[in-house]
């Protein structure tokens, strides 16, 4: 199971789903965000994850939902993209645009893609398995 670390912090805490002692089953309300591009998203994707593509962030373009994730403590705000350091650059904007915990999945998609293929919903695309 996935858990939750510290990796940095901007203005916040920008974390990493990583082993630790919490898991994502015990905690609430978790939001999935797979910030890559929908035709990524529609290929292959985590189950519950919801396509938020990066580019909306940066034109400060976002969703009700999201924005209840600022707002709401109880809510656990995960994002993912191809890899870490795009992830990384994503979850930093949110940070600069005022949500105080982001948390990363470690890795981004093309690591769990390549360790974990069963978990993923779509075709996993060739390369990665």
């Amino acid at each position: 199971a996935a858990g939750l670390s510290n990796v940095g912090s901007v203005a916040g805490s920008v974390v990493s789903v990583i082993d630790t002692d919490t898991t994502v089953d015990e905690t609430r309300d978790l939001v999935l965000l797979d910030l890559r591009e929908p035709s990524e998203y529609e290929t292959c994707r985590l189950p519950l994850a919801v396509n938020y593509p990066a580019t909306r962030i940066s034109r400060d373009q976002f969703s009700p939902d999201l924005y209840q994730c600022k707002k709401d403590l109880n809510k656990l705000l995960v994002v993912y993209h191809r890899d870490d350091q795009t992830t990384a650059f994503a979850a930093t904007a949110l940070m600069h645009k005022g949500w105080d915990s982001v948390y990363i999945l470690s890795g981004g998609f093309e690591e769990i893609a390549q360790n974990y293929p069963e978990v993923m919903e779509g075709e996993v695309p060739d390369g990665l398995v």
